[in-house]
């Protein structure tokens, strides 16, 4: 049902459709936009829009399920699941790990913000809007940024040779016509 489809359109035919989780249709809004900027530290891969769901859906499986069942009726029967189950055994406060935002504190192709810890409080001030709550949370241990926080600047890389922006959402029919 959903190996085909980029996250994104997964999240939007979901949430959107005449039957959505806990029967609270939603529209596309800017909640879609704000869950996009979040990315998966698996890998490179940009926006947790553009990968495909079936990636995004094995990622969850694979790594934050410590009992990972069959499901006998496919993938598609999640959509329901998903708004109706609590999860009790993922362990994401053991693995968050916080690969956010490409592009920060870059202006015209150059590095505005090269402390690390400037570029953090930054990137609280920006999340903050959003998530009140959690956005305090975001300090290294120990207040240490030189030994907990990385950033790779591929600016600044000399074996960097490209990096590539596929899409962003509302454009998922580029990613299909990519990868699939």
């Amino acid at each position: 049902m959903f190996s085909h489809l980029s996250f994104y359109s997964t999240l939007v035919e979901i949430f959107t459709s005449t039957n959505p989780p806990k029967d609270e249709p939603r529209q596309e809004s800017d909640d879609f936009e704000i869950f996009g900027a979040l990315r998966f530290a698996f890998g490179r891969v940009s926006s947790s829009y553009r990968a495909g769901f079936m990636k995004m859906l094995r990622w969850a499986i694979d790594g934050y399920e410590e009992d990972q069942g069959l499901i006998i009726s496919g993938v598609g029967v999640l959509a329901g699941r998903l708004g109706t189950h609590i999860f009790s055994n993922i362990r994401s406060d053991e693995q968050i790990c916080l690969d956010v935002i490409s592009h920060i504190g870059k202006r015209d192709e150059k590095i505005t913000v090269s402390h690390k810890k400037e570029r953090c409080m930054h990137l609280v001030k920006e999340l903050v809007a959003v998530f009140l709550n959690f956005t305090p949370r975001l300090v290294p241990i120990d207040n240490d940024y030189d030994r907990y926080v990385t950033f790779h600047d591929w600016l600044m890389d000399s074996y960097a040779g490209i990096a590539t922006k596929l899409n962003v959402p509302r454009q998922d029919v580029y990613t299909q016509q990519l990868f699939f």
